[in-house]
């Protein structure tokens, strides 16, 4: 159909059911299925608003994507936060261990060097960084 040509009932809706007026009831009159006391008529309108409310309440969460976005950030910040929590306690309690297990001499270097990274981990991060990169690169050498 071109842009120029016009259907017949351009102007009519397309379904007259939907449009219809019931000569049955009329319009000042309740429907046959509600209410037809005024006091429940008015406890049926807010209840209506009440549940139109609630349903628009939702809907304004559903699309308020900033906000999903920030309280799912906040709980994977938490998360992760947790789990480097345990992770620093395991690595605390491997230390102890390993620690142990040294003659004395060999105990205080490495007590010694573990307190120098508690102080200043960026340096040994790199190491480790560099040292997991190479041994990396070895392994996928080797197939």
């Amino acid at each position: 159909m071109s842009s120029r040509q016009r259907r017949p009932d351009y102007d009519r809706p397309r379904d007259d059911r939907t449009y219809a007026v019931s000569e049955e009831v009329p319009s000042t009159q309740a429907r046959p299925d509600g209410p037809s006391d005024p006091g429940d008529l008015r406890l049926d309108i807010e209840l209506t608003r009440e549940e139109l409310g609630d349903t628009v309440e939702a809907l304004a969460q559903k699309f308020d994507v900033s906000n999903r976005l920030k309280g799912e950030f906040h709980g994977r910040t938490d998360a992760m936060r947790a789990s480097a929590s345990h992770l620093g306690e395991r690595a605390e309690a491997w230390v102890s261990r390993a620690s142990e297990k040294l003659p004395p001499p060999v105990s205080r270097r490495f007590d010694q060097a573990v307190s120098s990274v508690r102080e200043n981990p960026g340096p040994a991060a790199a190491v480790t960084l560099v040292a997991l990169l190479v041994l990396r690169r070895l392994t996928r050498r080797q197939r």
